[in-house]
């Protein structure tokens, strides 16, 4: 997953250069990093036997994965480029496999410690 999404990135990186564009970090992207920021502190500053770190974080990744996917549908279906629609609609099955991925360790997770707590 981590590979994919530095292809991602650098397939960004060149269908900006490709379009003569120069990003600039949206407000939407800063609310995305301090979300972000938010949530590993919370992961990095809650330890101990009653603070699951596998399962707050399973879960992040399957809303953070959710939100992207929305994202990339609504601008795709908003963008008047059509370089940079197609580009965003390529996107959409990388980003449900994710989700999906996220979705299955998520709910795996949730049922090995259901039996756990049923073993106990």
């Amino acid at each position: 997953m981590v590979d994919e999404h530095k292809k991602q990135l650098q397939d960004t990186a060149q269908l900006a250069h490709r379009m003569r564009l120069e990003p600039h970090q949206p407000a939407l992207a800063s609310t995305l990093v301090n979300t972000h920021q938010q949530a590993m502190e919370v992961l990095r500053d809650n330890v101990g036997p009653k603070f699951d770190f596998d399962k707050v974080y399973l879960a992040y990744q399957v809303t953070m994965h959710q939100q992207a996917l929305n994202l990339v549908r609504e601008t795709a279906d908003s963008v008047n480029d059509p370089q940079f629609q197609q580009f965003l609609h390529n996107a959409v099955p990388d980003l449900q496999s994710h989700l999906a991925a996220a979705q299955s360790l998520s709910s795996s997770h949730n049922r090995s410690t259901l039996l756990e707590g049923r073993e106990r």
